[in-house]
């Protein structure tokens, strides 16, 4: 970059400077949530997902339930490293449960089914964050 301060000097009195930064990176896009799945499996929510960025490393997922807590999730490679990350875990049903009762989920009185919404983010190295939600019916909260 050159700059001058010719405008506001004649010729003769005018000066310029010249510098060169350094390379840097801009990145201002999310991960994107891929295949995103739940399903109700023997008392449990088995949950995946793909995490992928196009320019820098994911380097954290969280999942909530009903609205509940954030938790961690480690991609199945256990070390978060890559500009994709695969996800595969399970949340115990009355995990689930429990969330609901705080913040009641949709549910038929007379249903043995209770609809959980889970929702996943995922980071990459410069916090850009994205996100999705999947619906999973469960048995309802006793």
């Amino acid at each position: 970059m050159v700059a001058s301060d010719s405008p506001s000097h004649s010729a003769e009195d005018a000066l310029t400077g010249e510098a060169t930064s350094a390379r840097f990176e801009v990145d201002n896009t999310p991960p994107q949530i891929e295949s995103l799945s739940a399903k109700s499996e023997g008392g449990k929510i088995r949950v995946t997902f793909r995490a992928v960025d196009s320019f820098s490393p994911v380097i954290r997922a969280e999942y909530s339930i009903d609205a509940g807590e954030w938790q961690i999730v480690e991609p199945v490679g256990q070390i978060s490293d890559s500009k994709t990350e695969s996800y595969d875990f399970q949340v115990p049903q009355d995990s689930a449960g429990q969330a609901t009762a705080r913040h009641k989920a949709v549910a038929h009185p007379s249903s043995t089914t209770q609809e959980h919404t889970i929702v996943v983010r995922a980071y990459d190295r410069f916090d850009n964050m994205g996100s999705a939600k999947v619906v999973v019916n469960g048995p309802a909260a006793r």
